[in-house]
């Protein structure tokens, strides 16, 4: 891993130099991309064209699409690329013309974009032109004023097949329509694991949107939804709302019967929500009988609220319970598991 201190070392393009051999690395700074010295992106560049370079993980980088450091060293890794993480980055947007680079991944198979990566660019819902325009590689993440951005990266991979997603602050009707045109605009249908995790996720009475619209995955084989409420949005009628989302989410998908595993994490409950689930146990029962699922994994954090203060419930063994009871169908074909969650 390179750190902040290590970018301003003199030796530093040397002892690149040497790493004929490297398999992965990761750039650590709180920084401006393109304030790289020259001659240790040029090291970057030729340290990550090894044949055996898989994995480069970006955390707290500021960046440009068209900031020639970011757009180069993107582009010596190309041929060997197979996993690329964005942790806490800041992507500040496109070309003032709108033109920028895109380049072509071709073994990228795993994306992440970790918690609090945000891009600075034209929120969807604010535009209402964006699909119109937007490029082949654009990047669904979390907006500067609490909505999910589709901006312009300018990368794109014609082979990715694990998708990885943190958001943050998001009301499902922001949400829907944005990750519909996120997988129609940028990466192709052959997607089979995708990891949504939501922060604070919001819902009230009415609304119509899923959380999420599933129904550009049409090979879509695993599955595993993270979602943390907030103290008011854990109460019992949000409760049963966030349910029923994650049912609505997930009927969207067009091939439901070649789901294997399905990981479902909510945060924030009460014992007496666990009638809520059923309609999911009976929704879910045909995928096993009929279809390829082997596993429904639910992780769920049973607390109560004091204030604006919350802590774990002791009563999770009944909960779970009263749960299988509920979900019967799935619990009798031993495909269940029920797990409390700590955070």
């Amino acid at each position: 891993m390179l750190t902040d201190g290590l970018f301003a070392d003199e030796d530093l393009p040397e002892l690149l130099g040497i790493l004929t051999h490297l398999r992965a690395l990761r750039l650590h700074a709180d920084a401006y991309f393109a304030e790289i010295p020259s001659e240790v992106v040029d090291a970057l560049c030729l340290a990550v064209q090894s044949p055996r370079f898989h994995c480069l993980e970006l955390d707290r980088w500021r960046f440009a699409c068209y900031d020639p450091p970011f757009i180069r060293l993107l582009a010596s890794a190309e041929n060997t690329l197979q996993a690329l993480h964005f942790n806490g980055c800041i992507n500040l947007g496109v070309h003032p013309l709108g033109q920028s680079p895109l380049i072509e991944l071709r073994s990228l198979s795993t994306l992440v974009v970790g918690p609090h990566t945000m891009a600075i660019g034209v929120s969807f819902h604010k535009t209402g032109g964006i699909a119109a325009t937007a490029p082949a590689a654009a990047l669904m993440v979390q907006g500067s004023e609490g909505y999910l951005d589709v901006t312009p990266w300018p990368f794109y991979a014609p082979g990715l097949r694990k998708l990885t997603l943190n958001c943050k602050s998001i009301f499902p009707e922001d949400f829907s329509p944005s990750f519909s045109l996120f997988l129609r605009r940028s990466w192709p249908r052959i997607i089979t694991s995708l990891e949504l995790s939501v922060d604070k996720y919001m819902v009230t009475e009415g609304e119509t949107a899923g959380l999420p619209n599933l129904g550009e995955l049409t090979q879509l084989r695993h599955l595993k939804l993270v979602l943390r409420m907030s103290a008011y949005q854990a109460l019992r009628p949000n409760y049963r709302l966030v349910i029923r989302r994650i049912h609505q989410g997930l009927a969207t998908l067009p091939n439901i019967s070649l789901l294997e595993t399905l990981s479902i994490s909510v945060q924030g409950g009460i014992v007496k929500a666990s009638e809520f689930w059923a309609p999911l146990d009976a929704f879910l029962a045909p995928c096993v009988t009929h279809g390829a699922l082997k596993r429904v994994r639910l992780n769920l954090g049973l607390v109560v609220y004091r204030g604006s203060k919350c802590k774990p419930v002791q009563g999770f063994p009944r909960f779970v319970k009263l749960l299988e009871g509920h979900m019967e169908q799935l619990r009798s074909t031993d495909v269940l598991q029920i797990r409390q969650s700590s955070n």
